[in-house]
């Protein structure tokens, strides 16, 4: 994707998605980038064979579970991102580096199956996790969860049309 493309998702993450107003134009934007990614499809077999290229330890996979989800979910919608790894036992970030693609994936599948969060919260944090996810989004890196993130995109749309 181009850097162009993404400039108005950068500036709604800077601002914290906090006192905007979202014209027309912005909304098409955003649905065009998710259209060329709704769009893509890999032809390169060698490409999607290559699991796990964005992350060597997916920390989210291994350690999310129902009982401390509601404190990443919330984390997240306070923070608008992730550390790559966090203590178990106080949750407080371990490092300062940034999660993986993978990871917020996986974060999402969570949101979209969880029952303890209403549809609105869903929507909410499913739109701020795919704004992210298309910033970060490598079809080089990310191919093997092409499927999956096309999966989290069509759901957003879903539930944008419930409230529509």
């Amino acid at each position: 994707m181009l850097k162009k493309d993404h400039e108005f998702l950068i500036n709604l993450r800077k601002k914290k998605y906090q006192n905007i107003v979202l014209n027309k134009k912005t909304i098409s934007k955003r649905n065009e980038l998710i259209k060329k990614i709704l769009n893509l499809e890999l032809n390169n077999q060698k490409v999607k064979s290559k699991k796990n290229f964005c992350c060597k330890k997916n920390y989210f996979k291994e350690n999310l579970i129902n009982k401390n989800f509601l404190i990443f979910y919330k984390k997240f919608n306070v923070n608008l991102k992730l550390k790559d790894n966090y203590n178990l036992i106080n949750f407080k970030k371990k490092t300062n580096k940034d999660t993986c693609f993978c990871s917020y994936i996986h974060i999402s599948n969570f949101i979209i199956k969880s029952k303890k969060i209403n549809y609105v919260h869903k929507l909410n944090t499913i739109l701020k996790i795919n704004d992210l996810l298309i910033l970060i989004f490598n079809i080089k890196k990310n191919s093997h969860l092409l499927d999956n993130f096309k999966k989290i995109l069509l759901y957003e749309r879903k539930l944008l049309k419930k409230f529509i």
